[in-house]
């Protein structure tokens, strides 16, 4: 509604205001202050929260011992919400400049919020595996990692995020797995490859099967992960501890 127009052309301006920024860092100071751009989270947080227990109001009548918030969030949309890009600036400029500590761990905790009333948005979960990793929290950036649920080609696409965080938090099993997630797809890749083609000859695709050859050549063979996954389990292996 017009809420909802309201929000979108306020992130907007921000962003055009942090774009300006980012070439002309000497106008630093002229950038929203992280605690606005909170508050608007909030405020947004509230009226969409308000709006959630109108609809589901009926439901809690008809279930006496179920509790709201249960409710709430299992009527959650599985999607990004509106105000989630709101967060994210603020913690770009909570973190902007030389920044502490204090900064990075309250950073965090405004990310564990976001999260939790918009479990579905990806983007947020990259941010808080990035600030815990400069807490040094790397089990937590693991675990955010795995909540993003990626499957197949796009769990290669998206191991650059996490394999640098395992190797420096040493946690050489986790590295190890990640890598042989990858080397499996690759693996699969190149026996469904030839299974395809394969068959396209038989159906008389010849067109098809050239697709698959080039495609499986030029992208699967020329993969720069899976040559980094095969590095990694050759520098890890001698560090896995025995189970």
């Amino acid at each position: 509604g017009e809420r909802r127009s309201e929000l979108r052309r306020f992130i907007f301006a921000v962003q055009v205001n942090f774009k300006i920024i980012s070439q002309f860092p000497e106008q630093g100071n002229r950038l929203p202050g992280y605690q606005d751009l909170v508050q608007v989270w909030q405020s947004y947080k509230a009226f969409d929260e308000s709006q959630n227990v109108d609809q589901v109001r009926t439901v809690t009548c008809r279930l006496l011992s179920v509790n709201l918030t249960s409710v709430l969030l299992s009527q959650a949309q599985k999607e990004n919400r509106p105000p989630d890009e709101l967060m994210l600036l603020a913690v770009q400029r909570l973190l902007y400049g030389e920044t502490g500590r204090s900064e990075r761990i309250e950073a965090a905790w405004l990310l564990e919020g976001a999260i939790e009333y918009s479990p579905y948005n990806a983007n947020l979960k990259i941010a808080a595996m990035l600030v815990y990793a400069e807490l040094n929290a790397t089990l937590r950036s693991w675990e955010f990692f795995n909540d993003l649920y990626l499957k197949h080609i796009q769990y290669e696409s998206c191991s650059y995020l996490i394999l640098p965080l395992l190797r420096s938090g040493g946690m050489y099993n986790e590295t190890l797995s990640v890598c042989q997630q990858i080397l499996g797809l690759h693996r699969n890749a190149e026996r469904e490859a030839a299974d395809y083609t394969v068959r396209a000859m038989e159906n008389g695709t010849v067109s098809k099967a050239e697709e698959f050859i080039v495609f499986h050549r030029e992208k699967m063979k020329k993969s720069l992960t899976c040559l980094e996954a095969k590095g990694l389990v050759l520098d890890a292996a001698p560090l896995l501890a025995e189970d």
